[in-house]
């Protein structure tokens, strides 16, 4: 296993690269997928299951195009489009769209809380009291950008 297969889930598509050990780009490829949806101002939202697609085209031409099979890639890196949230059910099924990194329909919440709270002092007692919510238990709900692709992606893409 010599290679390394990139993956970067943005927001206008796929990127796909296998890199050999010397970190050599020995094969890429770009997959597009539909834009994101601002259904009203200031909302920004795209289906995962098109990041999905997207991704595993991009991995099969990127790994096609390095004239390697599938067993060498020894690792994979995944980065995302910044943030964003992919909302599932107790069955990992995607709820909704996934709003994006530039979705702005809870700024006066994130407002409120910063007035409140403080961007940079935040106690985690201070949060549980203004949000009800641990820190670490208001994002175990849901999943980011990079990794949803990825839990979806080993059973099925290759």
């Amino acid at each position: 296993m010599d290679h390394i297969l990139g993956v970067d889930v943005g927001t206008g598509g796929t990127r796909a690269v296998v890199v050999d050990r010397k970190g050599t780009i020995v094969g890429s490829a770009t997959a597009e997928h539909v834009p994101f949806a601002s259904p009203k101002i200031g909302w920004a939202e795209q289906d995962p299951h098109d990041w999905y697609q997207a991704t595993g085209s991009a991995i099969r031409q990127a790994i096609s195009s390095a004239g390697v099979p599938p067993s060498e890639i020894a690792a994979v890196g995944l980065a995302g489009q910044m943030h964003g949230a992919v909302l599932l059910d107790e069955d990992n099924e995607v709820l909704r769209p996934a709003l994006i990194w530039c979705d702005q329909r809870t700024q006066a919440q994130c407002d409120w809380l910063n007035a409140k709270i403080g961007w940079a002092e935040q106690d985690p007692h201070d949060w549980y009291q203004a949000t009800g919510s641990a820190i670490r238990q208001a994002i175990s709900s849901a999943d980011d950008v990079g990794s949803w692709p990825a839990y979806e992606l080993p059973s099925k893409a290759l």
